[in-house]
């Protein structure tokens, strides 16, 4: 059973949370295969919006049967937060990805009493899943192959850096200006995927850093939590995310500051 009743509390219902996860983990499949099949089948749906909407339609009855009551954050549908949980839902993270056929992911997070619990990153069309449960470390699956994960120590001048990029073209200008000062401390500077993935390979040590300006919610809370639970950090300056090794997140955030 999803719901328990709690130990103490007048009848208020507690979360098994371990088996929230395995039912996240097979929805979050089925949205992800999904997705892949209205992409090869493009012209049978006229623009993108509409895979979007249905793929998050999907995401938003199913994981809403597992706990009545809870509430979503999504790009496209914020409902009133629930006293029981809220689901944080990015259906295609990555749209210039998915129409373009480059990595796009499906990522969802679940909040509990204001913690993120659960975060789940589905990395498409690659079919590698990167998953954490608060206080139990952060795993890759692939092939059905579960492997925990962690950030990587780099020397302060290795490392990828990588970036995401503001829809604001006035603030892509500075953003190109610091890479030059990012680049004295990194092997090489990149752009990989959106944001969900971008956050996940730093966690799984392929990075050392990710910046980005203007996220969301939907668009990072599942990364963060795999991050954190792989031994990262997260850092905030302005309108910028930091999400890193330590180190480097304390020396991105010295760079930004100096513009």
């Amino acid at each position: 059973m999803v719901f328990q009743k709690a130990a103490a509390g007048g009848g208020k219902m507690s979360l098994n949370l371990d088996e929230i996860m395995e039912s996240m983990l097979e929805i979050v499949r089925e949205a992800g295969q999904k997705s892949i099949e209205m992409q090869e089948n493009e012209y049978s749906w006229g623009d993108y919006a509409d895979v979007d909407m249905e793929i998050e339609i999907f995401l938003r009855e199913r994981l809403g049967s597992l706990i009545p009551g809870s509430g979503f954050l999504t790009e496209s549908f914020i409902s009133q937060p629930s006293e029981v949980a809220n689901w944080i839902i990015d259906s295609i993270d990555g749209n210039v990805n998915f129409k373009n056929r480059l990595p796009y992911s499906v990522s969802v997070a679940l909040e509990v009493s204001g913690m993120t619990e659960i975060g789940i990153v589905y990395e498409l069309p690659i079919g590698v899943i990167y998953c954490a449960q608060r206080g139990k470390g952060a795993y890759r699956i692939s092939k059905d192959r579960r492997v925990q994960i962690r950030v990587s120590s780099f020397p302060e001048d290795e490392g990828l850096v990588l970036f995401g990029f503001s829809y604001d073209r006035e603030k892509m200008v500075p953003m190109l200006q610091m890479m030059e000062k990012f680049a004295s401390f990194a092997t090489d500077l990149k752009r990989i995927g959106p944001a969900s993935v971008d956050i996940c390979k730093v966690a799984e040590g392929k990075a050392k850093l990710y910046v980005e300006q203007d996220l969301k919610e939907w668009d990072y809370m599942a990364g963060e939590l795999i991050l954190k639970e792989a031994g990262g950090a997260v850092a905030h300056y302005d309108d910028f995310l930091i999400f890193g090794v330590i180190e480097a997140t304390a020396e991105a955030r010295r760079i930004i500051r100096g513009y």
